[in-house]
This record gives structure tokens, C-alpha cells and sequence, in this order.
């Protein structure tokens, strides 16, 4: 047997929509361990555009007596290693580093999922809150068009103006200004 099927099964059925990626991770982790038995710490690596840190970590390496890195291959702009720590002064069979290596391509795989996963809702959130901005600011500029008679742009002018006059952001500005109107116009 080449692998843990059961580490590898659990791996699969990982549900990425209720768990932050950190939390993905640390599950990672922990299964490396139940699939490599001999590994008493397990520490996951990941290196990226903003420098490399450790993603996730599981059990206490130290005092090891040996250490067995394998890469995790994520995507083009990520790539991580896996890396099991024992106590055993013998350090890693053949079969454990066997087993290692084939449940570091299944991870792989996975963090590749989940990287790519969350990367989507952090997008889809920071898409969701421009949106939002925007719609607030085209509010305002609406806003100032009626009140001063004037274009679109001079009206986004005058709010960015207000904004560096003030040392806020152009939303914040915006907002201020809808939420001032829409008092007024309801009492």
C-alpha cells in the first residue's frame, strides 16, 4: 500500500465552504500524520509573492532526529512543502517516505483547490464592497448635480475635493453626504 486511504478519503472530502483556508490547512496537517505514521510533527510551508510562511502546523518538532520535506506544487504563483519531523533515531522507512510522497500529491492537488477557492470569495467580497463604493459615490454625485446644477464630472470634482479637504476616502465622503440627504428628505 502506497498511501493512507483513509488520510487521502478524509483529504477529499473536505468541505472548503465551511472552513477558512488556514483551517483547510491545519486539517491538511493533521492528516499527513494519520498517513504517515511515523511522522510526529508535520509543518506545512507555503511561499508565494509575499515571501513564504508556515501555513499550518501540527505536533512539536522538537528534538527531531530526522526530517522529510517533499513539495507541494500548488499553482504557478504558490508553491508549498510539507515537512514531518520524528523522533526515532532510525528516521523515515522507505514505505513512510513512500507514503509521504504519495498523500504530498494528493495535498497538493487539494491546497491547490482551496488556495483557488478562497482566492474566488476574497475576489468575489472585494468586488462586492467596490460595488458598493461605487453605487455610493454615483448617489453622491447625483446629490451634488441637483443641489449645484452641474456635470457628472464637476461633480466628481467637487467630491473629490470634499475628500482631500477633509483627509477621508472619496466613499466615506460619498456616504457621508447620501446619509446627510436621506435625513433630510425623511423628516
Amino acid at each position: 500500500m502506497t498511501h493512507d486511504p483513509n488520510a487521502v478519503t478524509a483529504l477529499g472530502r473536505i468541505r472548503l465552504a465551511e472552513t477558512t483556508l488556514a483551517g483547510f490547512l491545519d486539517r491538511v496537517a493533521m492528516l499527513a500524520c494519520e498517513a504517515v505514521p511515523g511522522a510526529e510533527a508535520i509543518s506545512i510551508t507555503l511561499a508565494g509573492e509575499s515571501g513564504s510562511y508556515t501555513a499550518a502546523a501540527v505536533g512539536e518538532p522538537s528534538g527531531a532526529a530526522a526530517v522529510l520535506s517533499i513539495g507541494l506544487p500548488v499553482s504557478a504563483e504558490l508553491t508549498g512543502v510539507l515537512t514531518l519531523h520524528s523522533r526515532s533515531p532510525r528516521g523515515f522507512s522507505d514505505e513512510d517516505t513512500v507514503r509521504a510522497e504519495a498523500f504530498a500529491g494528493y495535498a497538493a492537488v487539494a491546497v491547490a483547490n482551496a488556495h483557488s477557492f478562497h482566492s474566488a470569495l476574497l475576489l468575489a467580497s472585494q468586488m462586492q464592497a467596490a460595488m458598493g463604493s461605487r453605487a455610493v459615490i454615483e448617489q453622491a454625485k447625483g446629490v451634488i448635480m441637483a443641489q449645484r446644477r452641474c456635470s457628472a464630472d464637476e461633480a466628481f470634482a467637487q467630491l473629490t475635493k470634499a475628500s482631500q479637504d477633509a483627509n477621508r476616502k472619496v466613499r466615506d465622503v460619498a456616504a457621508a453626504l447620501v446619509a446627510e440627504v436621506g435625513k433630510h428628505s425623511v423628516g
